[in-house]
């Protein structure tokens, strides 16, 4: 998801604070939009993204099966 489909669903920019992740999948926050900068993969739940320095910092998003390197 790009800064403007993010947006699109009711997601403000550099607001995201923790991530729900389903079984099979993972998550690839981007600090920039159109999946530039700092990236932080996510492959469980995490309630608080500043363990990782990443909190209200994600841009754009990628989601995808995990294995799968696209």
């Amino acid at each position: 998801y790009t800064l403007s489909q993010l947006q699109t669903l009711g997601v403000r920019n550099d607001d995201i604070s923790s991530v729900q992740v389903n079984s099979g999948y993972e998550i690839l926050l981007y600090q920039h939009d159109n999946f530039g900068g700092t990236v932080v993969t996510k492959s469980a739940n995490d309630d608080c993204l500043v363990n990782d320095n990443f909190n209200d910092q994600a841009s754009s998003i990628v989601v995808r099966a995990t294995g799968n390197t696209n």
